[in-house]
Order: structure tokens, then C-alpha cells, then sequence
């Protein structure tokens, strides 16, 4: 006689996810979407279900997890934070959240309508990460001084129009930054951040008794991306400087240009 196919017995921690997998895949039948996901793909389907048995190629064991997140990874919720973008499941581009103000839809305030593609373009943004990088310039201002100067250099970033650069990383104490750079392309990211990076290697702003330049204290700068002498007391190291950066940057914005 034929007897019915039953699954083997599974741990009991495994049984729990098995059930819940069954409980989604159940009403998603009931709703009639048939998805891909890696819950249906484990499940299968039909009179052959196998469940998450030994039999199922695409059931697994996790036997380790790596939690610690990369800086890249570790990025990513500033930037939907501050940005206001969320990820596009059907493109991948970075596109503004329907609660983020100005251009998310091109109808606001507007008369002009606007196809679906142009409101994509509009609300879709670009983002560049820096590494952490060293800055030997930070070892001379404070945190207050050092945000008043990239104010004043024009390093913000503008939360009605989701475009601007931030800090993603600072230690002025070690004198290591990082920087994160929201556009509307990827060669607009490039140049908003090598104009934030120019402004943090100038340093502090020289200021004479009542505020102003004065000639007395003018320091002629070395070359945006010109390494610091080394002297005889200073650390050679391996980090990342401030220089490796704006070179990278100039390398990039030298590639677009002649695309």
C-alpha cells in the first residue's frame, strides 16, 4: 500500500520557523500572489511540498552570523534618515519617501503635469560615501569651530530639496572625518564633496584682533591634495588621509568629464 508522504521531524527551533513560513505562504495563496521570496522558494508547492526537509534545495542551516557592519553598511540608515530616499524594489535607486517636501512628485504647488519618468527623475537621488580618512588640520579646531567653518564654506545640507553634504563620522580629537554627499547625479556627489573635503583641509579661517584677515596671519596653503610633510616627530600610519581622498575624487570627476 501507498502511504502518504510524511516530512521528517525537524528541531524544534526549526519546526517554529517552518510553521510561520507556512502561515505567510498560506496567505499569500489566499491573496493569490505567487512571490519569489525565499520563504516560497523553501516552501515549493503542490502535492510534492516537501517543507523545509532535507529535500528542499533551497532549506539551509545558519551555523554562523557575522553582525558587525561595514562603514558602508553602516551608512545606510543616516542617509535614509536624513536624505529621506528609500530604495526602489523594481530600479535600486535611491528615490525620496512620499513623506520628504519639494520635488517628490512635481505637483506640489505646480500646474504643470509631469509623466511618470520625470517625477521618477526628480525624486531619485545619488549618494557618495567617504572612508574614514585622517585630517591633521582637525587637531586645531574644536567641534564648534569646525562646523561654523564648513557653514561658512557652504557645507550644509538643504532638507527641502533632499541635496547637501554631512558628516557621517568625526573625531577631532584623532583628527578623522568622514563625509556623506546627497545629489540628483553621481558627478554632482563627486564635486559637493570634494568642495566639502577642500573646505576642511583650508582649516581654521585666520582672524586678525577684530575678526577679519589680517596679512600678518595669512598661511599660504600647500596644493588641495598635497600630502603634509612628515617631520621628524610625526607618525607614519596606514589610515586613510584627506589627501588619498581628494585624489580619488579628482580621479572620478576627471573620468565623467571625459565620458
Amino acid at each position: 500500500a501507498n502511504l502518504p508522504y510524511l516530512p521528517p521531524s525537524l528541531p524544534e527551533s526549526r519546526q517554529a520557523d517552518y510553521e510561520m513560513a507556512m502561515q505567510l505562504h498560506e496567505e499569500h495563496m489566499q491573496q493569490g500572489k505567487r512571490s519569489l521570496d525565499p520563504v516560497s522558494l523553501m516552501l515549493g508547492g503542490g502535492a510534492t511540498q516537501v517543507g523545509a526537509s532535507a529535500a528542499s534545495p533551497f532549506g539551509c542551516w545558519v551555523v554562523d552570523v557575522d553582525a558587525r557592519l561595514t562603514d558602508e553598511a553602516a551608512a545606510l540608515f543616516p542617509l535614509q534618515f536624513v536624505a529621506q530616499v528609500k530604495v526602489d524594489p523594481t530600479s535600486g535607486f535611491l528615490t525620496l519617501t512620499s513623506e520628504a517636501p519639494g520635488e517628490d512628485d512635481g505637483s506640489k504647488g505646480s500646474k504643470v503635469e509631469l509623466s511618470e519618468e520625470e517625477k521618477f527623475q526628480r525624486s531619485q537621488r545619488w549618494a557618495l560615501v567617504s572612508a574614514v580618512a585622517l585630517a591633521p588640520q582637525l587637531e586645531k579646531m574644536s567641534y564648534q569651530t569646525l562646523f561654523q567653518a564648513a557653514k561658512m564654506r557652504g557645507v550644509s545640507f538643504d532638507l527641502f530639496h533632499n541635496v547637501g553634504c554631512v558628516f557621517t563620522f568625526l573625531d577631532v580629537v584623532h583628527k578623522l572625518f568622514s563625509l556623506l554627499a546627497v545629489e540628483r547625479n553621481p558627478e554632482s556627489c563627486a564635486k559637493k564633496m570634494s568642495a566639502a573635503i577642500a573646505a576642511i583641509a583650508e582649516g581654521p579661517p585666520p582672524k586678525g584682533p577684530n575678526g577679519a584677515k589680517t596679512a600678518a596671519n595669512k598661511v599660504v596653503a600647500a596644493p588641495r591634495d598635497a600630502p603634509a610633510p612628515l617631520g621628524r616627530e610625526d607618525e607614519v600610519t596606514d589610515t586613510l588621509s584627506i589627501a588619498d581622498v581628494q585624489m580619488a575624487l579628482r580621479v572620478c570627476l576627471k573620468r565623467w568629464v571625459e565620458k
